[in-house]
């Protein structure tokens, strides 16, 4: 019996530890709704009304941002980058860990809000053609020298209320050379 325990508390101790991509909350299905209507409208973030999208922070420029709506949207880009390890990173990249939070869109419908766009990324490598994989006793570091370096780059829509956050279709996890 003692066996069955541990093992019960090991499996729902690995299930709540796993990566999820994607919060669903309460407004979950509302906020999905909303999105579909908004995705049939805005094509890149150019709209047909009743929709609109404004860029309100890049990384270049800050437009009409608070502290607390960087600082919550920054969150929501590390949880939803958490998910890279068992996705873009099970392939031939490596990546720093440091997500950074690139651009913020705030969407409207008929002028009220209806959301945000974030885009997130992480400095990252491509090992797949470089000794990144030879086992000569480099440390990490030396070895991604020889790789070539990018950026892993994603976006997630997430709910005016912060309580939902879906992965956009349209630009799920990529990896893009540095120029």
């Amino acid at each position: 019996m003692k066996i069955i325990s541990t093992i019960l508390l090991f499996c729902c101790l690995s299930v709540s530890c796993l990566t999820l991509a994607d919060e669903m909350g309460p407004d979950a299905r509302s906020f999905e709704l909303t999105l579909k209507s908004f995705s049939e409208h805005c094509q890149k973030m150019q709209c047909l009304p009743p929709f609109k999208a404004n860029a309100i922070y890049t990384r270049e420029e800050i437009a009409a941002l608070t502290d607390p709506l960087y600082s919550t949207l920054n969150k929501v880009a590390f949880e939803q980058a958490q998910v890279w390890s068992d996705t873009i990173l099970e392939s031939d990249y490596q990546a720093a860990g440091h997500t950074r939070l690139d651009q913020i869109y705030a969407l409207y419908e008929n002028d009220i809000l209806i959301g945000y766009r974030i885009t997130y990324s992480e400095q990252a490598w491509e090992t797949s053609g470089c000794d990144y994989y030879n086992d000569s006793g480099q440390s990490r570091e030396d070895a991604l020298r020889s790789c070539p370096e990018g950026r892993i780059l994603e976006s997630s829509f997430v709910s005016p209320v912060f309580t939902t956050f879906i992965r956009d279709s349209n630009q799920f996890a990529e990896f893009k050379h540095s120029k």
